[in-house]
């Protein structure tokens, strides 16, 4: 029996498709080993240099006898092409002669790519100033569609990646073990995309370890907390439970906090030394007010709003845990955001080198005069207002009354 050249057309290319589609399934990702649910108080544990191996608390290593009690705390947020006002300020700070040594420093995000730079002091601020030149080529690279099909993101952060490479380096690794070995602290947040859950990364135990593998492991952790979701790839992590593989999915930090601050960071046991002062610097590479504006119905401004509105919700969050938690301890809490007239026409993946240098510039000039800081929330944040129940569609607005403006009074 004949059959149709058109059944066999349709036949070759249903198993093109299908074998497409295999090779995409085959191609997608590492081999995953699902690790077991087991508790924040399980132990970590390093070889030590004779191949021995010791245990140590999962909250602290095992030079946690030599930690002092932290003075100067830094919180850096997460808002990527905006992160040049971050690096403006702590380049502007330096300018001012009153950038203080972090005892503690976090970072999420773009956050954590200048968390390591930030710990480590001002002779790195050079490098904090050339990231104003960055472009969208320098983190990523739109795939092509037919790698879209076995792809988990829309881009590759392949750039991203080697600039990391070039950044991080064994020479790099050693100052911040020393600074490690000192007392002082480096954390990074990046989220499990298995566990929906944040993980915070000690980056100075990390590299003050004997891990041989430590080097790749702290730039695959600041890779991750920047692994923007959708746009950039999950970042593969592998950890041992008990002597066997298991690999993680990490992406980036702000999937499950903007910024952040635990409790022992601000009052670590054991601390060897007493402290009558503290201070908590966070620096919010966003404004804090959202803009209130017509949207346009177009699915990309939408969506954009939409998201825009989730993240802004998390970061007031997010700096209320830390006003409370700095008010608790006795700190004192120093804050410096974006102003508003900048962030309303801002796109964070934008790139845009004319604004990111603008934004450096508005950091660099407040630090250095010192009016970048405030030492409250707005007070919309931090009341965190309860919204009337609507009863209906009708309002009225009540008039304000006529001011006398010889006795000042309505």
């Amino acid at each position: 029996m004949k059959i149709p050249r058109q059944t066999i057309v349709r036949a070759a290319s249903v198993t093109v498709c299908v074998f497409a589609l295999a090779v995409a399934a085959g191609c997608n990702g590492v081999r995953r080993y699902p690790p077991p649910r087991f508790p924040d108080s399980a132990f970590h544990v390093e070889p030590d240099t004779d191949g021995a191996i010791r245990r140590i608390g999962a909250t602290d290593s095992a030079s946690r006898d030599l930690l002092r009690r932290p003075r100067n705390l830094l919180v850096l947020s997460g808002g990527g092409a905006n992160g040049t006002y971050t690096a403006g300020v702590l380049a502007g700070w330096t300018e001012s002669g009153s950038r203080p040594e972090f005892d503690v420093v976090t970072g999420i995000s773009i956050g954590a790519i200048i968390a390591p730079f930030a710990f480590l002091g001002s002779q790195y601020d050079d490098v904090l100033v050339h990231n104003t030149n960055m472009r969208g080529r320098d983190i990523y690279r739109r795939r092509r569609l037919p790698a879209l099909i076995w792809s988990d993101s829309f881009a590759d952060s392949g750039p991203l990646q080697r600039r990391i490479d070039a950044l991080i380096t064994d020479e790099l690794l050693a100052e911040i073990a020393a600074a490690h070995r000192t007392g002082r602290r480096l954390y990074v947040g990046t989220t499990n995309l298995d566990t929906k859950r944040q993980v915070v990364w000690d980056l100075g135990a990390i590299a003050a370890g004997n891990d041989p593998k430590r080097l790749d492991l702290f730039r695959k952790i600041l890779l991750a907390s920047a692994a923007i979701p959708a746009l950039l790839p999950t970042v593969p992590i592998d950890i041992f439970v008990n002597g066997r593989r298991h690999t993680e999915l990490h992406i980036d930090g702000g999937a499950a906090a903007s910024l952040f601050l635990h409790r022992d960071m601000l009052q670590p046991d054991r601390a060897t030394e007493p402290v009558t002062e503290q201070n908590v610097f966070v620096i919010v590479a966003k404004g804090l007010q959202q803009p209130n504006e017509p949207v346009e119905r177009t699915l990309s401004r939408v969506a954009g709003e939409s998201l825009s509105g989730v993240l802004h919700a998390q970061m007031e969050g997010d700096l209320r845990k830390v006003f409370s938690l700095a008010r608790d301890s006795g700190a004192r809490v120093h804050l410096a955001a974006i102003p508003s007239g900048f962030e309303k026409n801002s796109d964070s993946m934008a790139f845009d080198r004319k604004l990111m240098r603008q934004l450096f510039d508005e950091g660099f000039h407040s630090a250095a005069t010192g009016e970048c800081w405030q030492s409250r929330l707005p007070v919309d944040i931090e009341q965190e207002a309860s919204p009337r129940p609507r009863r209906g569609v009708q309002f009225q607005l009540r008039e304000s009354p006529p001011v006398d403006l010889k006795r000042g009074k309505g």
